[in-house]
């Protein structure tokens, strides 16, 4: 099946860019956030044939997906939440 998100793939190139090279950015990582079967997971691989990447998926054990296997020993480290007292 074709790709035809060409223009999405070019705004996430754009982004990816953009982050990289500024100076004021705090951390090179972008979150893609949408509903279940609106291509997040084919963007991906797309830009991943001409671009290193890692995807991580943060999904709860049994919740429904169907292309990246989720990262379930990273969910607690990356969600937790921790609190620092001030003394």
């Amino acid at each position: 099946m074709p790709f035809i998100g060409e223009g999405a793939l070019e705004a996430l190139e754009s982004h990816v860019f953009d982050v990289k090279y500024k100076k004021e950015t705090y951390t090179q990582y972008c979150l893609i956030l949408q509903s279940s079967g609106m291509g997040k997971s084919r963007l991906i691989h797309e830009f991943s044939k001409q671009h290193f990447l890692i995807p991580i998926t943060l999904r709860k054990r049994g919740a429904r997906g169907t292309y990246y296997l989720p990262f379930l020993s990273l969910l607690p480290l990356l969600t937790h939440v921790s609190r620092v007292s001030s003394s």
